[in-house]
């Protein structure tokens, strides 16, 4: 068993007084999208805890006693607000169930979307945790709720992906496109003419107005599709390009990360900064994107080290850490300190044996431990100081990739 496994034991024997493996989970909804049902709940993202804690899914309607769960989880979606309150008055006054919510909605997104931030608050009262899935998010959760929000990415089947690993690659760029942006236009002036055949991934025409733009500027342009079909087509790919102009922890990000696909992209997300360190910029920096298109294209070594370490970073959003913070939030949120602020977890958090490297020891310095907790390394409970949105060296344009091998060799 791992130095992580065993935390998560213990944090499992403290919170619910079984092992981890009899917790009981279940995501509660009044909208189930069947269509990640069918994927096997593989999906990087929301529907993934379910996979992780070996859960369930129900819509309120079906469930008969909440008090039989160790962990309810909400997303905060505008049809959910209500649950917390709702399932509260259902639960024993002596229940050791926890309602854990969680909003995963862009705070670029916000505007007329949430209530009042009076309004807007009393939908998380219930709550006996709350975590945002992004920094910027989180801060502003926190605002509004004026409560201790825990920064936690959703998790991710990083097993399952690095197993898909393949070096057979095809000779076109993946152009990711969302429909929360919509962000064709600059991303096709950035990949064309580079030698490559650039393929619009993700699309969906109902949503983009100018789509017959669109359509005619990239030499194929691919529907949102089923997951592992997506897979297969960030997997094939020469480079992956991940234009995205909002900020996100970045499911797309996370999947490339783990398949250790090369990728350049957004110097707004957090797994690009985590995994991509030396590939990222200004998605409207056109001249930057090709350059670093033109450098991983003619430079092999820098290819295949930015894949190489892209997977070994992906680790941090894998299903064991993401328990283990899962699990640790409810511990602190239970015992630890109240106060308005956003607590994030380090990537050597579990991990008390390992040295924690130099640049994030001068990060933790550089803060007091209110809005960030610091503890000793030695405490089951501890919670790490890194952030991913600070310009640290994890962060830098460049990585040295030679020390970096020399650490993991260490470590």
């Amino acid at each position: 068993m791992t130095t992580k496994q065993e935390h998560i034991e213990q944090l499992s024997q403290r919170l619910f007084n079984k092992s981890t493996k009899d917790v009981k989970y279940l995501m509660v909804t009044d909208f189930i999208h069947e269509s990640l049902l069918k994927e096997n709940l593989n999906r990087t993202g929301l529907y993934n805890w379910i996979q992780t804690f070996n859960g369930r899914i129900s819509k309120p309607g079906d469930v008969k006693d909440y008090n039989e769960f160790d962990i309810v989880h909400i997303n905060m979606s505008k049809q959910d607000r209500y649950l917390p309150s709702h399932i509260r008055k259902k639960l024993k006054v002596d229940s050791k169930t926890m309602i854990v919510c969680n909003n995963d909605y862009t705070s670029e997104l916000w505007e007329g979307v949430m209530e009042h931030p009076d309004s807007q608050s009393k939908f998380y009262e219930d709550a006996d945790v709350t975590f945002g899935t992004e920094y910027f998010q989180s801060t502003a959760l926190s605002e509004i709720t004026g409560k201790k929000i825990y920064n936690m990415p959703h998790p991710s089947n990083v097993e399952r992906l690095k197993a898909m690993r393949t070096e057979k690659k095809k000779p076109f760029i993946a152009v990711v496109w969302r429909r929360y942006d919509k962000f064709a236009y600059i991303p096709f002036l950035a990949a064309k003419e580079l030698g490559f055949q650039t393929v619009l991934i993700g699309y969906d025409r109902n949503h983009d107005r100018n789509w017959h733009i669109t359509e005619s500027m990239y030499d194929h342009v691919v529907y949102h599709t089923e997951y592992d079909k997506y897979l297969k087509l960030l997997n094939e790919a020469m480079i992956v390009y991940n234009p995205y102009t909002l900020h996100s922890y970045d499911r797309v990000a996370v999947d490339c990360a783990a398949m250790g696909v090369v990728s350049v992209g957004t110097d707004r997300t957090w797994a690009m900064k985590m995994c991509y360190p030396s590939t990222i910029c200004d998605v409207y920096d056109v001249r930057q994107v090709k350059q670093l298109i033109r450098t991983l294209s003619t430079e092999r070594d820098f290819y295949r080290e930015t894949g190489d370490y892209a997977q070994i970073k992906a680790e941090y959003f894998n299903q064991e850490n993401s328990k283990l913070r899962m699990l640790n939030s409810i511990i602190d949120a239970k015992e630890g300190k109240s106060f308005k602020g956003v607590v994030e977890y380090d990537e050597t958090f579990g991990e008390p044996k390992k040295i924690v490297p130099e640049v994030v020891k001068e990060y933790v310095k550089e803060f007091k431990p209110d809005p960030i907790i610091v503890s000793k390394k030695e405490e089951v409970n501890y919670i790490g100081g890194f952030n991913p949105n600070k310009n640290t060296s994890l962060t830098k344009n460049v990585i040295d990739f030679k020390q970096f091998k020399e650490e993991q060799k260490n470590d």
